[in-house]
């Protein structure tokens, strides 16, 4: 009897040791930890000679996606890659780490993913002149990203939940991004501006890649390579942007720029979120995407608050409770939603 009392006693306290790890590695991973933390931890760490594994497995948990998330985004990028027979497509905004996982995408006999399920149809144009007879509509479902190649050849990634429109004429292209984010890879026609409209926000740019993400606060654009006009609808307030810069334009058109390091930049692809001096009310709107319950904040005003770390989108229960922790935000569980509060 005794002997299973210290089994289940030493279970206890393996199941508490790891939940400890984990709430450190989640504030080791956004660079949160005082002198005093950091002091806490390493006592923590040495009362107990098995919890420096447990701290690395729980590192790992918090600093690199799994094995398998990382055969599917290599397969989506040669999918991609095969796809584009009559241009080669920007490697540019997938990070190092893109890289590493191509021979992991081997290892794990990673094959083409399959097609994600969408809702892609055409619809005829209601505009009376003649510029465009026929437009696409494509919506990403809740469970999937979703990749269209347009007709003009280039490629439009939506993430879950997302929904755009796609047209084009003999002077322009264009689309519409009427909810959530997109990777767009655009094809080179100088003669033909690909024009993105998200929001109170428009992009127009020749041939480039970048990232458009639009929620109810705000539309933020991150480029990986070419050349970008970022701003307004109106164009009264707007800035040209190249690889390596981003811009985000909140309501009442404050528009901001920052820079990024293309290389290591890790997007949604990777099934993470990378925020440097992000607003609350855009981590929300990026994890609302991923979840069945819906998330929201008490108060608007706090989604004006900054927050900076990187998140795995697929876990944004965990992910809740890290902001929680860091940010001193209540949780509430309502019926069919959970709402994130400060006292």
């Amino acid at each position: 009897m005794d002997n299973e009392n210290n089994k289940k006693n030493n279970g206890l306290i393996m199941n508490d040791d790891f939940d400890t790890a984990m709430d450190w590695a989640a504030r080791l991973a956004l660079g949160e930890l005082s002198v005093p933390d950091r002091q806490a931890l390493s006592a923590w760490l040495n009362s107990r000679p098995d919890r420096q594994a447990l701290m690395d497995e729980a590192a790992t948990a918090w600093s690199a996606p799994s094995v398998e998330l990382a055969a599917n985004i290599a397969a989506q990028t040669i999918e991609r890659q095969d796809r584009s027979s009559s241009r080669e497509p920007s490697s540019r905004g997938l990070s190092a780490w893109w890289n590493r996982a191509l021979p992991i995408a081997s290892i794990a006999g990673g094959a083409a993913v399959a097609a994600a399920l969408a809702l892609a149809f055409y619809v005829p144009s209601l505009s009376g002149t003649d510029t465009s007879t026929e437009q696409l509509v494509v919506e990403a479902p809740q469970s999937e990203d979703v990749q269209e190649q347009l007709a003009d050849g280039s490629l439009m990634h939506l993430a879950r939940s997302s929904r755009a429109t796609f047209s084009q004429n003999q002077t322009e292209r264009r689309v519409t991004l009427a909810a959530g984010e997109a990777v767009f890879d655009v094809a080179t026609d100088p003669q033909r501006p690909f024009i993105v409209a998200a929001g109170d926000a428009k992009i127009r740019v020749v041939g480039t890649s970048f990232n458009l993400s639009r929620w109810d606060q705000g539309v933020r654009v991150t480029v990986f390579e070419g050349k970008v006009e970022f701003g307004d609808e109106n164009g009264t307030n707007s800035v040209d942007l190249v690889g390596g810069q981003g811009a985000l334009l909140l309501a009442g058109d404050t528009l901001t720029t920052f820079a990024f390091n293309p290389d290591e930049y890790v997007d949604w692809r990777s099934g993470w979120v990378d925020a440097t001096d992000m607003t609350l009310s855009e981590i929300i709107a990026k994890l609302d995407r991923y979840s069945d319950t819906t998330i929201l904040l008490k108060n608007p005003d706090l989604g004006q608050s900054l927050v900076s770390g990187r998140f795995k989108l697929s876990q944004s229960s965990a992910t809740l409770e890290t902001l929680a922790l860091l940010y001193e935000l209540n949780i509430e569980h309502q019926s069919g939603r959970v709402v994130l509060s400060q006292d």
